[in-house]
């Protein structure tokens, strides 16, 4: 969706607001998907968590894509903030649990961490020799 559908989606939009919807855009406009694209809510969308209604489709950009756009917007100076800085809600859920998965990880003693592997390696060795698999 252009600058000038989602102008147009207003029955009167003053400059001031036409420059704040292309504002907006500005990242969405900067992936290669953005012409042919109706996928809402954007991740590349400043106001993807404003916006009401359902889910439309699935964002057809690469992870990588979407966050080399942010990096370059921030390289040019266009200083936008995204919700979960061009991820979609899923990937920044996966990635929450990463980061807390690790901290518990950390947190472990020593003694605690090697018990854990040993326990992998031996469940892992087990299934190996099992037939059937």
């Amino acid at each position: 969706m252009s600058v000038t559908q989602l102008c147009s989606k207003q029955y009167t939009t003053t400059p001031e607001q036409k420059e704040a919807i292309e504002d907006e855009t500005a990242l969405m406009e900067m992936c290669r998907q953005w012409d042919g694209c109706s996928t809402m809510p954007c991740p590349l969308d400043p106001l993807m968590l404003d916006r009401g209604g359902p889910p439309e489709g699935k964002c057809r950009a690469r992870k990588s894509t979407r966050l080399q756009i942010v990096q370059e917007a921030g390289d040019k100076g266009i200083a936008v903030e995204l919700p979960y800085g061009g991820l979609t809600r899923q990937e920044h859920g996966n990635r929450q649990r990463s980061i807390e998965a690790k901290a518990q990880w950390e947190a472990r003693s020593a003694e605690e961490k090697q018990k854990r592997i040993d326990n992998l390696q031996s469940y892992g060795q087990s299934r190996s020799m099992s037939p059937g698999v």
